[in-house]
């Protein structure tokens, strides 16, 4: 690819019915032919109502605590068509 980018992209995010605002950067890069998008954001599942196992929510968990975020890596392919 041989033109490189990047852009803020916000959005919403859906999970167990609850909607959450995200904002995060996306890499563009491009060329006549394919464009890929691609990035990686943190998601917090507790704002989701997803508890099981937080610390933030219960004590004494000790190696059964599970981290309260998770990251999501993407990538989009895009190809032309005549």
């Amino acid at each position: 690819m041989t033109n490189s980018d990047s852009a803020l992209v916000s959005g919403q995010a859906m999970i167990k019915g609850i909607k959450v605002s995200l904002v995060f950067t996306i890499s563009i890069q491009k060329n006549a032919e394919f464009m890929q998008l691609s990035g990686s954001l943190f998601i917090d599942r507790t704002k989701f109502g997803v508890y099981y196992n937080s610390t933030s929510f219960f004590e004494n968990l000790k190696e059964q605590a599970i981290d309260n975020f998770f990251k999501l890596d993407f990538k989009l392919f895009f190809e032309r068509i005549e």
